[in-house]
């Protein structure tokens, strides 16, 4: 019985005097540390994000006796999905006492767009888009119906996958630790640049007319398009936590900062192309390369910034052999700014759009078991809601709207861009899950 006592008391000793595990969103890869001389992180993440939103389009009513100036109301026009999949492999190294370098590249299964009717439309003559009588120049289209695009009560989809996306390399530091000093929280700052390395999307090439509407060439799962926008981003992050007993409340801020890349697309690369050039006058085109708007006619990238705030509540641990049940929820917010960007309607229309900021707001919840120091596997899900913003809407460039002017903007169409054609974005919601396996060394 005593040496069974003193078995105990042994045990549970090593067990207080084992390192306490940081947070996993702050745990970063060490090297040189007395106990370790080089740690490697290993992961596989499947990653799905089903997005589901409704597109209105404004629409002018008339005048009336209790509305003398009529008014301009967002009426529904189109269901959109987005279903995306992607496997994403990472490594992450030790180089020195809390600092970790790593690497990845997601590799997108599918990435499908689609789009049709919003609910009560049901045949093309219901549909502001299907009957549009005027060209990107504003005049009647020479035709009794020229639609702005595919549209139709069945779903269009255009479908992009079968790549690689963009290689993310960074670094994190953890400045201080509560592993090591349980007087100060874990301190974490970091960088990303994600490398500009997949494919660029092109979204009008190889567009051909059909019906008055040009169609995307990427509407068979045969055949389909990239995902790289060939964009630089830097993503600035810190982060704190700090375990109280089972519970590691944390805290996470990050700012993501875009920088052109030499081929970041722009509208204005087709508009010398001999066949099937945008719509447009040939004044507009023209104006791409005029010498006021070499600088802002091209693409105008969006940044973002968030904050997630979150609570790992640690159900089972056993030190010594490194096992752990953690069940983490969290809270996060981002702003993203106004763009003229990749939206959710360029598949639609072949083009950059001018695209209104917005805020995205959410909440996930995970668990992660971990069977040993070296093995783990993690699962989360969250949802994610998007406020309403604008889809459309370029400034004409010029006060009297004179379309011969070489001041009027390039990009201006006047199908959707002008007051009381414009598409916003609404009821917008995103589910996400993963699933990862994790091997520590």
């Amino acid at each position: 019985m005593g040496r069974l006592s003193a078995v105990i008391t042994a045990a549970s000793m090593l067990a207080l005097a084992a390192p306490t595990r940081a947070a996993e969103l702050t745990h970063v890869a060490t090297a040189a540390e007395p106990d370790s001389a080089f740690n490697l992180d290993l992961s596989v993440r499947w990653e799905r994000r089903q997005k589901k939103a409704t597109i209105t389009r404004e629409k002018a009513t008339a005048a009336s006796a209790s509305e003398p100036f009529g008014r301009v109301e967002d009426v529904p026009e189109l269901s959109y999905s987005e279903v995306t999949n992607a496997i994403v492999p990472r490594i992450g190294f030790g180089v020195y006492q809390d600092v970790e370098l790593h690497f990845e590249m997601p590799y997108y299964l599918g990435q499908d767009v689609s789009w049709k009717y919003a609910r009560g439309l049901t045949v093309a003559a219901d549909s502001s888009i299907s009957t549009n009588g005027i060209d990107a120049n504003g005049g009647a289209c020479g035709v009794i119906n020229c639609p702005l695009f595919a549209a139709q009560a069945q779903s269009t989809t255009v479908y992009h996958g079968g790549v690689t996306g963009d290689l993310k390399a960074g670094i994190a530091w953890g400045i201080f630790s509560d592993v090591k000093d349980d007087t100060k929280p874990y301190w974490l700052v970091g960088v990303d640049i994600t490398f500009p390395t997949s494919a660029l999307y092109d979204p009008w090439a190889g567009r051909e007319l059909a019906g008055n509407t040009f169609i995307s060439p990427y509407m068979l799962p045969t055949k389909v398009a990239g995902v790289g926008q060939k964009i630089w981003k830097f993503d600035l992050q810190t982060a704190l936590s700090k375990r109280i007993g089972p519970i590691d409340p944390y805290f996470k801020a990050h700012l993501t900062l875009p920088r052109h890349f030499s081929s970041t697309y722009s509208n204005c690369d087709h508009v010398n192309d001999a066949t099937n050039a945008p719509p447009g006058t040939a004044v507009t085109k023209a104006n791409c390369g005029a010498a006021q708007w070499k600088d802002s006619a091209g693409a105008q990238l969006p940044w973002n910034t968030g904050v997630t705030f979150g609570v790992e509540f640690v159900t089972l641990e056993d030190k010594v052999e490194g096992q752990r049940i953690v069940i983490d929820t969290r809270l996060t917010a981002e702003y993203t700014s106004k763009s003229r960007w990749y939206n959710e309607l360029t598949d639609a229309t072949g083009k950059l759009l001018q695209t209104g900021s917005s805020m995205q707001v959410g909440g996930l919840i995970s668990m992660l078991f971990r069977a040993s120091r070296y093995v783990a596997v993690q699962g989360q899900a969250g949802y994610t809601f998007e406020t309403s913003h604008l889809l459309t809407g370029e400034p004409l460039g010029v006060a009297n709207g004179d379309n011969n002017s070489p001041d009027q903007n390039p990009n201006f169409d006047w199908r959707w861009d002008a007051p009381g054609r414009r598409f916003r974005l609404t009821s917008a919601g995103s589910l996400n899950m993963q699933v990862s396996g994790i091997i520590n060394f």
